[in-house]
C-alpha cells in the first residue's frame, strides 16, 4: 500500500496534515490537504463525454451493459432500448424463484429447512429429520 504524503498544505498553511493531489487526473498541480480539496470539489464540473459526438452527460445503458458511454441522442438512434431504474417501473423477482426441495416423507405439505439429511442424505424436512428449528421458540411457535 502506498505511504500517504504527510506535511504542511501548501495552499492553506495547515501544519501536519495528509496531503493528496490537488487535481486526481492532473499530478503536476501539486497537493492539497482534505480541507482545500473539499472546498474545491463542489466547483469542478466533470461529465462524461459521448462516445460518438462528445457532447457532455454521457452515460453507459445498463441495459446492454456494452462499454460504451452515449449521449441520449445516440442511445434512442441505437434501438437497444434504454433501461433507467429512475424512470422505468421496477419490476422485482421473487427471490429464490426457482423449485424448492421436497420433503421426502410428506412431500412438500410440511414446514422448510429440506436439506439432505441422514446416511443417506435423504431430502427431509426438520422436522421429519427429528430436529429442533433455529426459529422454533418452544412457548411462542415461530419467531
Amino acid at each position: 500500500m502506498p505511504v500517504r504524503a504527510k506535511g504542511d498544505c501548501p495552499r492553506c498553511h495547515q501544519l501536519g496534515q495528509l496531503l493528496y493531489h490537488y487535481e486526481p487526473t492532473d499530478p503536476a498541480l501539486g497537493l492539497a490537504c482534505p480541507s482545500c480539496i473539499r472546498a474545491r470539489a463542489p466547483r469542478v464540473d466533470r461529465t462524461t463525454p459521448c462516445d460518438v459526438c462528445s457532447a457532455p452527460g454521457a452515460w453507459r445503458n445498463p441495459y446492454t451493459r456494452r462499454n460504451e458511454y452515449l449521449c441520449g441522442t445516440h442511445h434512442a438512434a441505437s434501438g437497444d432500448g434504454v433501461v433507467l431504474n429512475k424512470w422505468y417501473p421496477r419490476v422485482s423477482n421473487p427471490l429464490n424463484a426457482g423449485r424448492r426441495p421436497k420433503c421426502a416423507v410428506a412431500n412438500n405439505d410440511c414446514r422448510g429447512e429440506v436439506k439432505p439429511r441422514g446416511p443417506g442424505a435423504q431430502l427431509l424436512c426438520t422436522q421429519h429429520a427429528g430436529r429442533r428449528s433455529a426459529a422454533w421458540d418452544v412457548e411462542d411457535g415461530l419467531v
